[in-house]
């Protein structure tokens, strides 16, 4: 696989989880969708989608050399201590951000494309900062 058809083939599978929260992907300028929820009033949830590829490396040589492109997807997860103009009663952020990233635990977690294919996921806590919770979605890949 080239790198911009791994790019394509994990956007494309973000992009179809069912989650309702605005998600910025790495690269380009950031969504209306995303602005309203992190500066709006209220704000609310909101995802940035990082893919980092490593160095590839020869798999195999047997007919002929076989390349192996490793990365990690990170899907990092803000929400927001309490949102613009509420009360915040009755909602724990804290789980609610952590519920958001078991859901794209569950959607990243050994999916195949092709020959592009993911690995365990985790559910990362990160200090909260400027007033929102955060998670980090982080998943392994390999592309042939």
């Amino acid at each position: 696989m080239t790198y911009t058809e791994i790019q394509i083939a994990l956007e494309s599978h973000m992009a179809q989880w069912s989650g309702d929260v605005p998600i910025w992907f790495d690269g380009i300028p950031i969504p209306p969708h995303v602005k309203t929820a992190r500066d709006g009033d209220p704000r609310g949830p909101w995802i940035r989608f990082v893919i980092n590829t490593n160095k590839a490396f020869t798999a195999g040589v047997g007919q002929s050399p076989c390349r192996r492109v490793p990365g990690t997807i990170t899907a990092e997860i803000y929400y927001p201590k309490i949102a613009s103009g509420g009360t915040g009663v009755g909602i724990n952020p804290a789980y609610a951000c952590s519920q958001l990233a078991d859901e794209l635990v569950e959607h990243f977690q050994y999916w195949q494309s092709g020959k592009l294919s993911t690995q365990a996921t985790s559910n990362v806590y990160v200090e909260p900062e400027d007033d929102w919770y955060r998670r980090n979605v982080v998943t392994d890949f390999d592309a042939d």
